[in-house]
This record gives structure tokens, C-alpha cells and sequence, in this order.
């Protein structure tokens, strides 16, 4: 168990130590990737950007197919362990720390990938995607989930993201996610555009996590905000941060992309 005082107060570990992550669509677009790449009983699945494993419960208890969860973030990976404890679900998932651009398996390896949210953080695009690729077995199916500008954004936009997810925000408008899945190697087979509105968002989000762990987040929420100055400081920035939040993501969609081997 991590203690608080251990936490990187930063965006990923903020969100692994309340035990959330979140994706554009939630759930719905969990479903629409899983049908699109065809995951079906028996197939094995490599989840790139796991967070704390509530896609991976999912798809095994959904689909009863065999997941591999991987996170670089390792509170993440911490909490994805937690979850599956006395589910009896350690035989058909686990979870490894690992890089999207570096990913610690034979070529071949998997019959579907996917990337929800996640390949959008990633420095080197191209080259996670060309590990994607290359641990696919022929045949196999990328799905993606991305954000992408729906409209061109002001450097006070890109300045705003940027300082709220700690990293660099690089980001292609909504085409450039299937070319770059094409010259990776994939052929594209499905793409879907799509916006983002707050309200289905975060309806999605209570579907996915579920009222009782909806409530215990909340929980944890409270007491870090009680125990440490740190989270209290970095929630503080947020809502002082928030109306220039709201109009950046304005400036954003994200996009569902299928590639093939």
C-alpha cells in the first residue's frame, strides 16, 4: 500500500493514488473498440496505459478473454493488483509496469491492442505504435481511442492542457491519428469522429466506475485533501485552472481508430 506521503503529487499520480483513471467516451467506447477488434472468448488482449485496471476487469468478465494490463506509472499498476484480488480473475488478467515505447513481449504475442486515452501522453507517437505493431500477431487488431484539436488551439489552450496533465501536449487534428497508424504499418480499417460533451462524459465515467467504488474514490478523495497540504495544493490549482479547462476542451474530440496487421 502506498502512503500518502509517497505519492507524486502530479496528474497520474494524483489519480493512481485515489484509485481512477478515466478515458473519452467511458465505457461506451470501451464496448464499440471491443467489437470492432473483435474480442472474443479465448483472444488475448494487451491494454496499453492500464490506470488501475477497470477496462481489464471489464473486457475479462465481458468477453472472458485473456488480458495483459501494462501502466509506466507504478501506483497504477499497484491498484490494478488490488482491484483483481479475491475476484478469482488472477489466472486470465495481470499487470506489468512497462512503456508504450517499450514494450517487454515477443513479437506476436497478442491478438488485439488497445490504447484508450493513453497514446496521447506518449512522447515518441510513432514509435509505441510501431510496438503496437510489432506485438500483434498477423492479423490482429489495433484499437484506439485518442484526442485530437476539432479546431485549431491558441497557445493560452495548448499552455492550459499542458500545465494540467504535466506533460507537453502534442497532438494531430482528427486525421492524423489513421495516418500515422497507416505509416506505422496497420491497415486502417474504422475510424470514427467524435466530440467531447461534459455531461454524457462524466455520466459515463459513474456507469463504468460503479456507485459503491464511485463512493469509496470520494472517500479517499477527502481524506488525502484532510492529510496532505500537497493534494490539497495541487485540487486547489485545478478549480483556479478550471474555466480555462473548460475552454480548452472545447478545442477537443476524440477519435476511435481500428488498425489491422
Amino acid at each position: 500500500m502506498v502512503e500518502i506521503e509517497d505519492v507524486k503529487i502530479d496528474y497520474f499520480g494524483v489519480q493512481s493514488y485515489w484509485g481512477i483513471t478515466k478515458h473519452m467516451g467511458s465505457l461506451d467506447s470501451t464496448k464499440k473498440l471491443a467489437k470492432w477488434c473483435e474480442i472474443t472468448q479465448g483472444k488475448r488482449v494487451l491494454d496499453v496505459g492500464c490506470g488501475v485496471g477497470m477496462t481489464d476487469v471489464f473486457l475479462v468478465k465481458e468477453y472472458n478473454c485473456e488480458v495483459v494490463g501494462v501502466d509506466i506509472n507504478e501506483g497504477m499498476v499497484e491498484r490494478a493488483r488490488e482491484r483483481i484480488k479475491g475476484q478469482d480473475l488472477e489466472r486470465r488478467v495481470r499487470f506489468e509496469v512497462a512503456s508504450a515505447e517499450k514494450l517487454p513481449f515477443p513479437d506476436g504475442s497478442f491478438d488485439v491492442v488497445l490504447s484508450e486515452s493513453v497514446t496521447t501522453f506518449v512522447k515518441d507517437k510513432k514509435k509505441a505504435l510501431s510496438e503496437y505493431y510489432r506485438v500483434l500477431k498477423k492479423r490482429g487488431y489495433l484499437g484506439l481511442n485518442e484526442e485530437y484539436w476539432r479546431r485549431s488551439p491558441s497557445e493560452e489552450v495548448i499552455r492550459s492542457l499542458s500545465d494540467t496533465w504535466d506533460i507537453k501536449v502534442e497532438l494531430p487534428e482528427f486525421s492524423g491519428w489513421g495516418l500515422w497508424v497507416k505509416e506505422t504499418g496497420f491497415e486502417l480499417v474504422r475510424s470514427e469522429e467524435v466530440g467531447f460533451e461534459s455531461l454524457k462524459q462524466a455520466s459515463g465515467e459513474l456507469k463504468r466506475i460503479g456507485v459503491r467504488d464511485y463512493f469509496y474514490i470520494w472517500m479517499k478523495v477527502m481524506v488525502s485533501l484532510v492529510k496532505s497540504a500537497g493534494f490539497r495544493k495541487y485540487v486547489w490549482n485545478l478549480m483556479f485552472r478550471g474555466m480555462e479547462m473548460a475552454k480548452a476542451m472545447k478545442h477537443l474530440g476524440y477519435g476511435l481508430y481500428v488498425g489491422r496487421k
